[in-house]
This record gives structure tokens, sequence and C-alpha cells, in this order.
């Protein structure tokens, strides 16, 4: 069966903006969602400023050969008249619009549906990358609580807070990804390309947000700490928050050190000259192996048994047969 109400797509390379995509509803009033990617659109930029000079791998760089000027590209396009620039891609989806709408004129009010800011750590060694990043991932989702999600977000943690608060650790093919969420809004970290380290958030409610900026009613007046206006297109103050954001999440891994005490102590045994005795899993010595190992207690006598005969090589031992019955 056919529908009726359709939206039309538009996959095109924009001479500014480079690869994107763009909507239009088929009816009255022909609403339009457009989404720009901004490593896409600083490829342009740099190549605009004389500086090719650049590797890109799907939508983030693993090389750039300036990136202070990278940096300071980005940046200007906060500064974009965004309501002239969306308003050319709307002629450019509906050319009929002046036509339709003749009678009643009128032209498009921007706002921001969703989005999503990403700061890259770039690593001249992939291995470098490799061996921090799990450690770290394994931190935050073993040690964060909900009050430190909300913290990172910009929230506090009310006893009557009754929402959804959801924390994820997936091990992909791609690599390792952290994330929390709250509310529609949303930072992971996760490891790209091998060589970068991505902190993404995603804002879609704005309203939890608080900054600086005069009544709707009175643009003039005096500054006062408020809700971001919902949905709003100005780029600016979402900036300052998402900087805010990953301000606080990267200072948490501080915490995590770089070697974990029990790595510590198994490298101390690894290069220590005495032969590790067995675990005793009980303190009385002659119950000691009358105890079936279970739980964690086997686990410790299963990386015990693989210390002992990385030092001592020599035929394999089973835990089974060398228990004794109970």
């Amino acid at each position: 069966m056919r529908g009726k109400c359709l939206h039309l797509y538009k996959y095109y390379v924009h001479p500014r903006f480079g690869f994107m995509n763009a909507r239009i509803q088929s009816w009255f009033p022909f609403s339009i969602q457009i989404c720009i990617n901004g490593r896409e659109w600083l490829a342009r930029q740099l190549q605009d400023a004389g500086r090719p000079d650049m590797r890109q791998a799907d939508n983030c760089f693993t090389w750039l050969g300036d990136p202070a000027l990278a940096q300071r590209l980005m940046l200007e396009q906060l500064t974009t008249d965004w309501p002239a620039v969306l308003h050319d891609i709307a002629r450019s989806l509906n050319p009929l619009h002046d036509v339709i709408f003749a009678p009643f004129p009128m032209d498009y009010y921007w706002s921001a549906y969703q989005t999503e800011w990403a700061t890259d750590l770039l690593f001249k060694d992939p291995r470098a990358l490799a061996e921090i990043f799990p450690r770290l991932a394994s931190h935050a989702i073993r040690h964060f609580k909900s009050p430190d999600v909300m913290r990172f977000l910009a929230q506090k943690a009310p006893f009557n807070f009754t929402g959804e608060i959801v924390s994820s650790f997936k091990d992909r093919a791609e690599g390792v990804r952290l994330k929390h969420w709250v509310r529609g809004n949303s930072v992971k970290m996760y490891d790209k390309a091998g060589s970068v380290l991505r902190v993404e958030t995603t804002i879609g409610t704005t309203s939890d947000f608080k900054v600086l900026r005069p009544a709707s009613d009175n643009p003039d007046g005096k500054l006062r700490l408020a809700p971001v206006a919902e949905r709003s297109c100005r780029p600016a103050p979402t900036c300052a928050i998402v900087t805010a954001i990953e301000r606080r999440l990267s200072r948490c891994p501080g915490r995590c050190r770089r070697h974990h005490p029990l790595l510590e102590t198994l490298r101390r045994s690894l290069s220590s000259r005495h032969r590790p005795r067995a675990p005793c899993p009980s303190p009385a010595p002659d119950r000691r192996c009358r105890h079936h190992p279970t739980g964690d207690r086997l686990a410790r006598r299963i990386r015990h048994l693989g210390i002992a005969q990385r030092r001592h090589p020599g035929p394999a031992v089973s835990l089974v047969s060398a228990r004794s019955p109970a």
C-alpha cells in the first residue's frame, strides 16, 4: 500500500560544505531537515586555504599538516550566518516556494533539531592508543556512577530524579566505545581509524542546560542564567556547553593510574626470583586443598597457574586432577 505523505531526499556535494543531505516533506508546510558534517566542511576550508596536506578516514582526520590552522577554521564555522546559508539550500530543494506562498509570503524558521560535537585526539603511534584506551574505558564503565554521568551533562543528581541514566560499553570490530546518556543528551568516547581518540557529545534537549542570556521578550535586557532556548540555531552557546561537558569527562580518567595495583603485583611476581606459592583459599593449612575453588578464587588460581608456567616452563598441570577429593 502506497503512503500519501512522502519525503524527498537529496544527497549531493555542496560547493561549500561538501557531501551533505537534505529532506523536504511533500505536503504543507514543506518542512525541511538538513544534515551537514563539520569535518567534511573543514576539509574544503583547508583546501581553499592552500593546505591540502591532510589524511582523512571517513569523517575524521588521521593526520593534519597544520593543526592550528584547522582548529582556527573549525572555530570560524561558529560565526556562520546560518539563516542566509540555509535559505539558499531550502530554495534549491523547493524552487516553487515563492510561488506557493505568494498569497501569504513567509519563510522558514531554522532551529537545531540535533547537534553532534566531537573532539579528536590524534596519536602518532596507533599502538599507544590501543594500549591505554581499553584501560580507560574499562575504568569508566566500572567506576563512574549515576551522579558522575549527570555531572558530565551539567545536571545535579536530586533524590527525586525519576529519569533514566544509561551507560553502555561495547567492544566492536571498529573499536571500543563507551557512552553515557540522559534525557536525549549523550557523551561518548571511542577510538576511530586506529589512531584517533574521539569524545563526542550529542545535544537533543537543550533546555537541560543553562547559559547567560537575556529574556526572550527583552533581547536587550540584563543577562541572566536561563535554560538554552529550545532547539536554538545559535551554535556558540551550545559549543561552550559541549566544551564544558568534554572537559569534565576528560578530567576523570586522571584518577585511573597507568598501572593498576593488580597489574603491578603481577609484574613484580613475574620479575621475582622466588617461585610463587600456591593460593590458599582457606586460612587453615590442612583445609586449603579440600576447598573447591569457585568464582574469583578459581580465577585467581588460574591466573596464578599461568604465572607459574610462564616463569617455569614445563608440562601443563590440570587444576581438576591436582585437587584432592573433598
